[in-house]
């Protein structure tokens, strides 16, 4: 299906080795690379001014013939190319610096598109301070709105609009994968409509609605494939299990030594993950929630329902902030094996000069419950360690040994835990 997007982008009209070579600095390689090549802006050139109409500081697109061209040095490493340009009632410079190749890309005679910012205080004659310029072929260019693209050296706009032009040519026939349901319900125009009209719109809306398509379709694919690897993963067993255990009893003596009541949606979500993970097949889930909702409560939760399945958990936080935080939390709330030192230092850190989180007062109460509820529960066997990319080499490699050889019950970390 649609193997013309595999077409190397050399065989293009336009294109050939060289230009090819060129547009690999754009990531361009086939044929659907250019077309799926957007614009990243449009030249109206309905919205052209003349240029005795415009104003100090006013960003505009003026519309003239080059009359004029010159070289300024005022300066050692500074070049500044003026275009003598003149318009049906006046004459203006279109300015560049540092940009001596203008010099041979414009002729006098040329008719010029210039977008730039206008500038009125040198001897007040205007100037425009150029960021997109165009050679207008009236002929050929007609539309009102012209794509602007990003470029590499070597290639103009004009030649990638000629480019976009054949390459569209070549995927005339290009085939729907969109349901067709699904482009009538979402009011989404077809594929190669979509195409050209984000590449050479008659106006602002038909480019807009091809926009609406392509922003529909990326969200589209993306849930395809997740939905696929969801798939896969639902046909592969797991090789462990998490109802093996229970004999400690974590969970409940986390609970029963709460300070506070779980919420009914933390009760529901702690029940609707826990069957997720006494599934066979592995878990597939996000939990979402504002801040203070309870995921480091759910989280703890799931922890401590794999170390008493007699397997280990791992908690991953963004920041080391963070991660020493919860790492303090949790050896707070159990009564952990060999961390307290470590876990003391760092909340006299963080008291000291960071900001402590809500998760972290959620369970200062708590800790004061859990020396006479680990008797009961065999918190002493919970063993929580902390890894970050400040952890000493000598120290990671101690923590991995004892990671590896089951004493660590519970790794709390940033990506660290995921990297060599």
């Amino acid at each position: 299906m649609n193997n013309v997007f595999n077409e190397p982008a050399k065989f293009i009209k336009g294109v050939g080795p060289k230009k090819a070579e060129k547009m690999e600095k754009l990531e361009i390689f086939t044929l659907f690379d250019l077309i799926y090549h957007f614009p990243k802006d449009y030249l109206n050139r309905s919205d052209v001014v003349h240029a005795y109409s415009v104003d100090h500081g006013q960003f505009v697109t003026v519309c003239g013939q080059v009359m004029g061209k010159q070289e300024l040095k005022p300066r050692r490493n500074l070049s500044i190319v003026k275009l003598a340009v003149r318009d049906d009632y006046s004459t203006f410079f279109a300015v560049w610096f540092n940009q001596r190749h203008i010099l041979s890309q414009y002729e006098i005679g040329d008719k010029l598109l210039i977008t730039g910012r206008a500038d009125k205080s040198y001897k007040g004659n205007l100037q425009i301070n150029v960021t997109e310029c165009e050679k207008l072929d009236e002929e050929k260019e007609t539309s009102l709105l012209l794509p602007i693209y990003s470029l590499t050296e070597g290639i103009t706009q004009r030649q990638m609009r000629a480019i976009m032009q054949n390459a569209l040519s070549k995927a005339a026939n290009i085939e729907e994968f969109l349901p067709v349901k699904l482009l009538e319900k979402y009011k989404l125009p077809s594929l190669y409509d979509a195409l050209k009209n984000i590449h050479f719109p008659e106006d602002i809306d038909a480019a807009e609605q091809a926009r609406r398509r392509f922003i529909f379709e990326e969200f589209f694919l993306l849930q395809l494939v997740l939905a696929k690897k969801k798939y896969k993963i639902q046909k592969l067993k797991k090789s462990h299990n998490y109802k093996s255990g229970g004999k400690r009893g974590l969970i409940d003596g986390f609970l029963k030594n709460l300070p506070f009541e779980p919420t009914e949606d933390q009760k529901r979500v702690f029940e609707e993950i826990q069957k997720d993970m006494d599934s066979p097949y592995p878990m597939n889930r996000l939990l979402q929630g504002d801040v203070g909702s309870g995921k480091t409560l759910i989280s703890a939760l799931m922890l401590l329902k794999a170390v008493d399945a007699g397997l280990q958990g791992a908690f991953m936080a963004p920041t080391e902030i963070l991660a020493e935080q919860h790492y303090i939390n949790l050896s707070s709330c159990l009564k952990v094996k060999g961390g307290s030192d470590e876990s003391e230092d760092l909340a006299s850190k963080l008291e000291a000069g960071f900001q402590v989180r809500d998760s972290y007062s959620l369970f200062s109460d708590f800790k004061d419950k859990v020396s006479a509820a680990s008797e009961e529960y065999n918190y002493s066997y919970v063993n929580v360690a902390l890894l970050t990319g400040r952890t000493p080499r000598s120290q990671r490699k101690k923590l991995l040994e004892s990671l590896k050889i089951g004493e660590i019950d519970i790794l709390i970390g940033t990506h660290a835990l995921i990297q060599d």
